[in-house]
């Protein structure tokens, strides 16, 4: 399995291991002794450990006998190997979400090379793949943002021994916050649109006044609300399931149960018995689901007329969670209610919220 030879200059021995697939493709280890039998003892032990996968040549340094700590066994998976047991991880995921994971971390193998080891890939090779896009800094973090959820997959499964992102330096940008609207402008834009849809057999949008005030009082993803189906609002108990179908899966795979407010049973309600639905969608046109794109294009063509230009269907999930957060819900209770599966994500909200944390905070030291 590796050659083991003597340094002519130095009489030292030295071990060489071949693997067409690393980059060299020959790796030269000193062993440190200059007795053969000493230097065969080391080569046999050098052998074993790497034939199990607990040591790399290539990028660790060489084990010492007798050491009983434990070492991390090393993958000798490829790149694209641990890519395609990544994506094969996340094919729950909503297309978009997959589409991203695919496209980030196919453009990186396509760099780096996909059949260089798992265990090979080192921060540098990040850098030097980012640096060179021509691309606006947010877009870079957001890449990289994406590469890291592939990393830490690879961590978590033992195919690398650290999350190598966290070495990636990116450029400072600007902190983004949610967009978020008043109660008042988004009741503005909904009353505009239900006394100027058109409202016919073939094309409607009738349903636009109901989508963004229902929208707004459930903070439900344009798609999420879009593929929503009766029978998954249940009357009785005033909750609605946001659930994966065959034509339909959340953006984190994962289903959750959300209360309705008396306005949205309310709006559900006449909806139902004004105009049966032939799809078995909530929302529907003419008798056939929404297009997503005709969706967005219809909301944001009333907000224009009604004069509020940033109202989007995206501005009102925005808007909700920050109700919730300004009204002193807790911060737990609204990321299981957005469906947010880092509660990092949701304190970003705390920020554009109003500023109530200050008035609890002084209540409390006051009293």
């Amino acid at each position: 399995m590796a050659g083991l030879s003597k340094d002519k200059r130095t009489g030292i021995y030295v071990l060489q291991f071949y693997d067409p697939l690393c980059a060299p493709a020959r790796k030269r280890v000193p062993t440190g002794v200059r007795d053969s039998r000493s230097a065969e003892r080391l080569r046999r032990f050098w052998e074993a450990e790497y034939a199990e996968g607990r040591w790399d040549p290539w990028t660790q340094p060489p084990p010492v006998p007798g050491d009983k700590r434990q070492r991390t066994p090393v993958s000798r998976l490829t790149l694209d190997e641990a890519r395609s047991l990544f994506l094969t991880s996340r094919a729950h995921r909503a297309a978009n979400t997959y589409a991203n994971y695919d496209r980030v971390t196919g453009w990186l193998m396509a760099y780096v090379g996909g059949n260089r080891p798992i265990a090979s890939l080192e921060a540098s090779d990040v850098q030097t793949w980012i640096d060179g896009l021509s691309v606006r800094p947010r877009t870079r973090a957001n890449y990289v943002g994406h590469l890291r959820t592939f990393v830490r997959y690879c961590k978590d499964n033992g195919l690398l021994s650290e999350d190598i992102t966290e070495h990636v330096r990116l450029e400072r940008v600007p902190r983004c916050f949610p967009k978020a609207l008043r109660p008042e402008v988004v009741e503005q834009v909904a009353t505009y649109a239900e006394t100027h849809a058109r409202d016919g057999e073939q094309r409607s949008s009738a349903w636009c006044s109901y989508f963004i005030r229902l929208g707004a009082d459930t903070a439900l993803r344009r798609n999420e609300l879009l593929f929503l189906l009766w029978e998954h609002v249940d009357f009785e108990t005033g909750n609605l399931t946001v659930a994966c179908t065959e034509s339909f899966t959340t953006k984190s795979g994962a289903e959750r149960r959300i209360p309705l407010s008396a306005r949205s049973l309310t709006m559900l309600t006449k909806m139902q018995e004004g105009r049966p639905s032939a799809s078995g969608y909530v929302f529907e046109s003419g008798g056939r689901p929404i297009d997503p794109h005709t969706c967005s294009d219809t909301v944001k063509r009333f907000a224009v007329k009604a004069g509020v230009p940033m109202l989007t269907p995206h501005v009102l999930r925005h808007s909700c969670i920050t109700w919730l957060i300004e009204r002193g819900v807790p911060v737990p209770v609204v990321q299981r209610f957005a469906g947010h599966a880092d509660i990092a994500t949701t304190m970003r909200y705390c920020s554009v919220a109003n500023d109530i944390s200050a008035l609890q905070i002084r209540a409390a030291l006051s009293n």
